[in-house]
């Protein structure tokens, strides 16, 4: 179970304008298209799913839902299926009503494998991205799974297991403005993928974001804090870390190894155990990458390059120096100078203003050629 302090947060507000759930005072969905009710028109959430057609909707009722079930997937990375409390299908988005947080998903099963929400082997179509909306997922083995597939998870909010959010070979998946805490491993994991990551909030996890294997992972905006480590690239990865605030995470703010290559520019790093480490390189890697226009929270710059980002073992040919130019903090850090504990408070009530801070500014956009953007040669 989750750390006791963990269940007092508030989850993040749905985004009414958005016309997918009613309002405050409204007697209805504001969207036209079909809804699905759970409980009132199914008695379960899978339910709903199951009897729904691509471009419904499913509204959930405040409840806790405790039911899973096996099913077998024609994805070959899953040949003995999957074990999920909710799985998804291609074309019909699923939010849960107001008010927000108290659509909570709970495993029961005492596994490390069974799965939050599975939107998996999705067919695209006129209706093939999937939204899902303002759920909890707590104890899962992995929160939400997005797999082979493409899909929006906004507003969700995941507790404890082995990882939060996880897109693997998914086709630019959107995580935008997600709670995740309390996982073991990563609390978002994107492999094989070029996913959007913003405006994210992930603390007390092993890694707040993992970036693994080919892609081209944007992640932005997003508020890292008292993790082990803030951002992880490796596996040959090619992130593009912009704008985030890596704070007070326990052994490192960002760390590259294995033929990563992440451009990782404009972030607030302050508080971590070290701000910046690159780790080895097989090849060893000779040249610089691009870590510029950063905050770094230390007064002495040689410091930083020298020492702070060079591999464990301190052999200085086993992992690369950074191309750095430091700068002060930047205006649309939301909170630069709260006091850490309040900042990454787990109360409800600095939880709901540290989320609307970091949405009022905005996620930066994504570059329109992620792929092209300019690199140091190598």
């Amino acid at each position: 179970m989750p750390h006791p302090r963990l269940r007092r947060l508030l989850l993040f507000p749905v985004l009414v304008a958005a016309g997918l759930v009613p309002g405050c005072g409204d007697s209805g969905p504001t969207s036209s298209r079909p809804v699905k009710l759970v409980p009132r028109d199914y008695p379960t959430p899978q339910a709903a799913v199951d009897a729904a057609e691509p471009g419904d909707l499913v509204i959930i009722s405040p409840g806790t839902y405790f039911a899973t079930e096996h099913r077998s997937s024609s994805n070959p990375e899953f040949p003995n299926g999957l074990r999920a409390a909710l799985f998804l299908k291609h074309g019909v988005d699923v939010v849960g009503d107001q008010p927000q947080g108290s659509v909570v998903f709970r495993d029961t099963t005492g596994t490390d494998t069974t799965y939050g929400a599975v939107i998996i082997d999705l067919g695209l179509g006129p209706y093939g991205k999937v939204e899902v909306n303002n759920l909890t997922f707590e104890d899962f083995g992995i929160g939400i799974a997005v797999v082979g597939s493409t899909a929006v998870v906004r507003g969700c909010r995941t507790i404890g297991g082995k990882a939060g959010i996880w897109a693997f070979r998914a086709t630019d998946p959107l995580i935008d403005g997600n709670l995740v805490e309390g996982a073991m491993y990563d609390g978002i994991l994107t492999q094989y993928a070029d996913s959007d990551i913003v405006l994210n909030i992930v603390r007390d996890c092993g890694a707040g974001v993992g970036a693994e294997y080919p892609g081209f992972p944007f992640i932005a905006a997003n508020y890292l804090c008292r993790n082990d480590i803030g951002v992880v690239a490796n596996t040959s990865v090619n992130a593009f870390v912009y704008r985030n605030v890596i704070r007070d995470n326990a052994i490192y703010g960002v760390t590259s190894e294995a033929e990563a290559d992440p451009v990782v520019i404009e972030n607030d790093l302050y508080g971590n155990g070290i701000d910046y480490r690159v780790g080895p390189y097989d090849p060893v890697r000779t040249d610089s990458l691009d870590a510029t226009s950063n905050f770094w929270d230390t007064v002495d710059t040689t410091v930083v390059i020298h020492e702070l980002i060079s591999d464990r073992r301190t052999d200085p040919t086993a992992g690369a120096m950074l191309r750095v130019r430091p700068i002060s903090p930047r205006s649309w850090n939301p909170v630069p100078s709260v006091n850490p504990d309040a900042l990454c408070g787990a109360d409800a009530a600095t939880t709901e203003i540290l989320w609307r801070r970091l949405r009022e500014t905005a996620a930066p956009p994504r570059p329109p050629r992620l792929r092209d953007l300019p690199r140091i040669p190598r």
